[in-house]
């Protein structure tokens, strides 16, 4: 905060031109012809002179020497009641049709609820009994000038820029700091603050509090603006569904710091994702105010299991050395993981856990038949290679350079082992920067 010396600079600029008035602070104005005080507020601070509205707007606004402007009076204690020839304001008004305003007299004499006054400057003639209501201590403040302020700004953050050159957002920071004005400076960066010395040092203790109030009220605002809007846009047409995942994968539905529910729920056309209880079991529901929407956030947040069964003898060759073909498999269809289960004896097929979208274990299980089909292709071709070499051999002829289709040699035909030849321990591969490939809510470790 930036605290400028006191008085007031050439020219102020109380808000941009499409903002609303700053607050203003109540002030009375003196009446010269009566030597009385209206009430009214203050508009704007110059250095010479202070823009005045009176209250009511019984006359226009004007702009007035400081002498002729000061504080509004504190209130009235209650009970007040004052003693013979003590010096009051009295609140009445003059003949010519102007309000009611504040008259310095001396009380001459008590009665119950009324006192008997006469007005300081004036005749006896004019002496009245008034209503103890209309009655209270002369007003302890003095007249204003410009070696009584001091002018500050503060800093806005940019996030509450707009809000700040709104004056309404300002109302109550100036009634608790008791600023004469509050206003946007003409850089709309600064917010700039005028008051007495002891009150604009309130306000800059104050200002920090001030700005995360109205940050937190334009988040608010933004957030039930955004509501309003997407409730209006499902008024007519709100779809849901539920989507029934298992305990154990409700984790990566949800997202590493619930990545994929905010994905989801950025959507078009989605109004809410959230978890619900039913029955006991945790459940996803998606609400949306179209089927595409269900659909494509169901995309995103649906993940299931399958098993798949491949021919053992191929199981080695699909993993591939250091599972380098599992892992492109995974890769290419967006698996979470595959897991192959260990086999045992002389079973002739080894069993795949797929984790992922319905759309990923789809296109995962495509690849894994298209690789079979592959292997099978090969071995086909890699027998006719032999057949012909050993035609070749038992006419004594030495076969011609290229034995055969051995790119997966050495990988073994008869299952996924371990080097001693027992049933390998049931291996993972997957994206390792997925929520679940680890360990934790909906996920295993690698070598589960």
């Amino acid at each position: 905060i930036h605290i400028s010396g006191s008085g007031f600079p050439p020219s102020l600029h109380p808000c941009t031109p499409t903002c609303n008035p700053p607050p203003m602070a109540a002030v009375e104005i003196f009446e010269e012809e009566f030597g009385t005080w209206h009430e009214g507020s203050l508009v704007s601070l110059e250095a010479d002179g202070a823009v005045v509205r009176y209250k009511d707007d019984w006359t226009a606004q004007e702009k007035l020497p400081l002498s002729r402007v000061r504080a509004a009076a504190p209130p009235t204690p209650n009970p007040f009641r004052p003693k013979v020839g003590e010096r009051v304001e009295v609140r009445t008004h003059t003949n010519d049709g102007a309000p009611q305003s504040w008259w310095l007299a001396t009380i001459t004499k008590l009665k119950a609820e009324f006192v008997y006054v006469h007005y300081e400057g004036w005749s006896d003639s004019f002496d009245e009994i008034v209503d103890l209501s209309r009655v209270r201590p002369p007003n302890p403040s003095p007249a204003m000038s410009a070696a009584t302020f001091t002018t500050a700004k503060a800093v806005v953050p940019e996030s509450i820029a707009e809000w700040c050159a709104n004056s309404d957002n300002h109302t109550e920071f100036c009634q608790q700091s008791k600023l004469f004005s509050v206003h946007m400076d003409n850089d709309n960066k600064h917010l700039v603050l005028q008051g007495t010395k002891d009150n604009v040092e309130l306000a800059m203790a104050l200002i920090d509090v001030h700005f995360k109030r109205l940050m937190d009220r334009k988040r608010l605002h933004d957030f039930k603006t955004r509501s309003q809007s997407r409730m209006e846009e499902g008024k007519n047409s709100i779809l849901k569904k539920v989507l029934d995942i298992p305990p154990e994968l409700i984790g990566l539905a949800i997202g590493k710091g619930g990545a994929n529910f905010i994905k989801a729920r950025a959507v078009p056309g989605v109004l809410s994702v959230e978890i619900i209880n039913e029955e006991g079991y945790d459940r996803v529901r998606v609400v949306a105010n179209s089927q595409a929407a269900i659909d494509a956030a169901t995309d995103i947040i649906y993940f299931t299991q399958e098993q798949l069964q491949v021919p053992r003898k191929h199981a080695s060759r699909l993993i591939g050395t250091q599972g380098t073909n599992l892992l492109d498999i995974v890769s290419k269809s967006n698996c979470i993981r595959i897991t192959v289960q260990p086999t045992h004896g002389n079973e002739p097929v080894a069993t795949l856990n797929l984790v992922g979208s319905q759309k990923a274990i789809q296109l995962a299980k495509v690849l894994i038949h298209a690789h079979l089909q592959l292997f099978e292709e090969r071995d086909s071709i890699e027998e006719e290679f032999r057949s012909v070499h050993s035609k070749l051999s038992e006419l004594g002829l030495e076969p011609s350079a290229g034995r055969g289709m051995r790119s997966d040699a050495g990988m073994g035909r008869g299952g996924y082992r371990s080097p001693r030849g027992q049933p390998s321990d049931r291996r993972a591969y997957g994206r390792g920067d997925d929520y679940g490939a680890g360990s934790g809510r909906g996920g295993s470790s690698s070598g589960s």
